[in-house]
């Protein structure tokens, strides 16, 4: 009789493992679609609502804890996290009332191999109403803004 309960039990815990496993797979598979589907450099929406219209569409809006985007010249990287909290039917036995499925995703999308010009007026009218000098000014800015690593270390 103590070991058929032992093994019931045993069961059990496995139960409760496997349908945490579930609630994790299906969190991560949605927090995969999101980021992907957000760091795409073509799309137009917001990135932090696409991820998080991923998830209201998938019914599980409410385990979406953080989105971060890091938007560059030519890259863009969205990071997001999801955690779901689930009650264990029998690992209450032992003690473990709720178990957490945590899930996080990071994806970017990197254009290489861009080529872009800077055309410069020199003409005899830049030289009245300080126009040169802002000139060179918006051209320092124009590139420190491009030439820089295309993913900014971590």
């Amino acid at each position: 009789m103590i070991i058929f309960v032992g093994i019931i039990a045993i069961c059990g815990f496995g139960v409760d493992l496997m349908m945490n496993e579930m609630k994790r797979t299906k969190l991560q598979g949605t927090l995969d679609r999101a980021v992907l589907a957000a760091a795409d450099l073509e799309q137009e929406l917001d990135p932090a609502s696409v991820v998080q219209d991923y998830f209201t569409k998938s019914g599980v809006a409410d385990t979406l804890t953080s989105t971060t985007v890091d938007d560059g010249v030519s890259y863009r990287t969205v990071t997001a996290t999801a955690s779901q909290t689930s009650d264990s039917l029998f690992l209450g036995i032992i003690g473990i009332d709720e178990m957490v499925a945590p899930a996080a995703g990071q994806a970017t999308e990197i254009m290489a191999n861009v080529e872009i010009s800077l055309v410069l007026d020199r003409s005899g009218s830049m030289g009245s109403n300080n126009k040169i000098q802002n000139l060179r000014a918006a051209a320092r800015e124009f590139v420190d803004a491009v030439i820089q690593p295309a993913i900014r270390p971590a």
